[in-house]
């Protein structure tokens, strides 16, 4: 890792508090959301507009799907940041509530911060493929 700047010491605290139990991995959004953060995951997911539509349409669906994922541990790759914008490689172990890893996948993302240290918009690509086939596979009767 170079460059660790304070915005990308906010990410890796950010990230690490989603290691833990799923009422302390949407906390840890409260903590850098705000009601105008913009986050984009993937095509296959939605986009959302703050902390509400966050929980909503991206972290609740996470924990209620047949995969029950509690939480996430962030292996980090790479981290970098110039100005307010941190570039960030990562592996995502999504995790049950007893630990045990559901997936595994890669990730590359790139995150705006504001003057208070807040995410303004927040870009990851990665190829969910996996992750929808595994919970197709859970789903099918």
């Amino acid at each position: 890792m170079t460059n660790i700047g304070p915005n990308s010491r906010r990410l890796l605290d950010f990230w690490d508090k989603w290691d833990s139990n799923y009422d302390s991995f949407v906390d840890s959004f409260r903590d850098v959301f705000t009601d105008e953060t913009i986050w984009w995951n993937t095509e296959s997911l939605p986009e959302v507009k703050g902390l509400d539509e966050a929980i909503e349409k991206i972290l609740q669906p996470s924990k209620d799907s047949p995969l029950g994922m509690e939480c996430i541990r962030v292996e980090v790759l790479h981290i970098t940041e110039s100005a307010n914008i941190v570039f960030h490689e990562r592996i995502d172990h999504l995790l049950r509530a007893d630990r045990s890893i559901i997936l595994s996948t890669p990730i590359a993302g790139i995150t705006e911060f504001d003057a208070n240290g807040k995410i303004t918009h927040w870009r990851e690509y990665n190829d969910p493929t996996r992750l929808l086939a595994m919970m197709a596979e859970t789903t099918a009767p």
